[in-house]
């Protein structure tokens, strides 16, 4: 008797992203409500579970209804080939096992929720209701950190008591937010001598909110059909801003500038590639290179133990998060900071599968949108595009909850055909 299996991709994904929007603040409430220390931290591994648990369900729901695009198996030959490099490296690095799986898990686990997610199979009108939903959330996030952000101290420090939250999860003894730089940042102390709050919204990290809004302003500032879009990224820029995070910054400047002037992407992709290289190596070992430079320099750094050590320094050994403590990661030493340079000084430049991988996907969907003229195409590479000078420049780009939202998108949008892209713009014809 032939297996059947009934599966709402539209809804797994549209429910994946819900929760992990949600799950930051959930684990602060129960924390709040219980103080046990496993809600400040163990307790996000339910996104790690919920994705591993997805991706089991496509692998089954593939087997099933095998019912794919040819190139995906290119894409996929890649990130198979990267997790054999990993597994290799396993037996080559001298950390201890605990900090092996962290380190393969932070580059690995949001690849596999694009495998998870562009396995499966979507219905004509999903993307166009994904759309919408991926809008109508963002502006959630916006309004409320907006809202958050003109509450006073009080709310953060005593009615939700994030301070404590913190210090459980990270090991720290504050008593506000305004005592670490992610309640409060420093960035302009310099010119106004004060620190300036910063936004959390749901995510509770400028940081990944940050990068969130940097990925959602550039997806929704070329994709069509996008309603009172000038507002809208008005919004998202606002709230950006008030992150006070220097990845979203350097976003805006970068897309904006490819809206107005038509840029070649591909050949972007190299140039910021050697440019930053460049940068590095002028500014590696002096001793007044350090902050927004550091990001560079982890780049630099990551590069250069690649080019003498050909499987790097070993998972666990090196990056942001080794398990040896080693001065100067938070400067750029170490491929701290930068995320290919975490991958690099861990297992060299066999890590350089995740920029092949980034690529590739870069060229399909130019190439889906030359034939298609679907513009949701264009925007999705110009998306891609973000998170690679994300990769180049933060440790942030192996971020999970950060970066989510890309790898659903992408994998939503990848697996579809282009027959059915012809008929996804139709319908979106109609509906105009």
């Amino acid at each position: 008797m032939k297996l059947r299996m009934s599966l709402d991709s539209y809804k797994l994904a549209k429910y994946t992203i819900i929760f992990f929007l949600v799950e930051p603040f959930m684990s602060l409430i129960l924390y709040r409500i219980t103080g046990a220390s496993f809600f400040a931290s163990g307790f996000h591994a339910t996104k790690d579970l919920l994705v591993v648990s997805i991706f089991f369900v496509s692998l089954l729901h593939f087997k099933i209804n095998p019912k794919y695009s040819k190139n995906l198996l290119r894409d996929y030959f890649i990130l198979v080939l990267l997790f054999f490099c990993i597994i290799i490296n396993w037996f080559y690095s001298d950390a201890s096992i605990n900090y092996i799986l962290l380190n393969s898990r932070k580059i690995l686990i949001p690849f596999i929720m694009f495998l998870a997610f562009s396995s499966l199979i979507y219905k004509q009108q999903d993307i166009y209701k994904f759309k919408l939903f991926y809008y109508r959330i963002t502006f959630i996030i916006c309004v409320f950190g907006i809202i958050e952000f003109l509450l006073p101290l009080f709310f953060w420090d005593r009615v939700l008591g994030i301070p404590f939250y913190w210090n459980a999860a990270d090991n720290i003894n504050i008593t506000s937010i305004h005592d670490v730089g992610r309640g409060y940042t420093s960035d302009l102390i310099f010119i106004t001598g004060k620190k300036f709050k910063r936004m959390l919204s749901f995510f509770l990290e400028p940081t990944t909110l940050g990068t969130y809004l940097s990925l959602s302003y550039a997806y929704f500032l070329f994709a069509q059909q996008v309603k009172n879009r000038k507002v809208f990224l008005r919004l998202i820029f606002l709230s950006g801003f008030l992150c006070f995070s220097k990845i979203f910054l350097i976003s805006i400047i970068l897309v904006t500038i490819l809206k107005r002037y038509k840029f070649k992407l591909s050949q972007m992709y190299f140039f910021f590639f050697f440019f930053f290289l460049l940068i590095g190596y002028f500014l590696y070992g002096k001793p007044k290179a350090h902050g927004a430079i550091s990001h560079i320099l982890g780049f630099y750094s990551g590069f250069e133990i690649a080019c003498n050590n050909i499987f790097g320094l070993g998972l666990g050994m090196a990056g942001n998060r080794p398990e040896l403590h080693y001065p100067g990661i938070m400067n750029g030493r170490y491929g701290g900071e930068s995320g290919i340079g975490n991958i690099w000084a861990q297992i060299g430049f066999l890590g350089s599968l995740v920029i092949v991988f980034i690529y590739r996907l870069h060229k399909r969907f130019i190439g889906i949108y030359n034939d298609t003229k679907n513009s949701d195409y264009y925007a999705l590479s110009v998306m891609l595009f973000v998170y690679y000078i994300n990769l180049l420049l933060s440790a942030s780009s192996l971020s999970l909850k950060a970066n989510f939202i890309l790898f659903i998108v992408i994998g939503v949008y990848i697996s579809r055909k282009k027959k059915e892209l012809r008929l996804l713009n139709e319908f979106e014809d109609e509906d105009r």
